[in-house]
């Protein structure tokens, strides 16, 4: 998943083009990336070796196969998880 700017439809890096400081420049209010919601399976990653560091499901290599397979999580998360840029 891309992240695009609102007003110049460009694509932007959660990693290195989000302000701490988001524009509402309230007191206590930092921008955050939330990469895996509560309640899902899928095992989100920022990519920092794609351009613009996109959102991707995360992979592992089958140990019977040798092949990468997507990561899950065996149990719905309980947390909101992710990083502040």
């Amino acid at each position: 998943m891309y992240l695009q700017d609102i007003n110049s439809n460009a694509f932007v890096s959660p990693w290195h083009d989000l302000e701490l400081a988001p524009s509402t420049l309230q007191e206590n209010h930092v921008t955050g990336v939330i990469e895996i919601t509560r309640g899902q399976l899928n095992k989100m990653e920022i990519s920092l070796e794609d351009e613009h560091n996109p959102l991707m499901q995360d992979t592992n290599t089958n140990k019977e196969t040798g092949k990468k397979q997507l990561r899950d999580y065996k149990l719905d998360t309980i947390f909101n998880y992710g990083f502040i840029p």
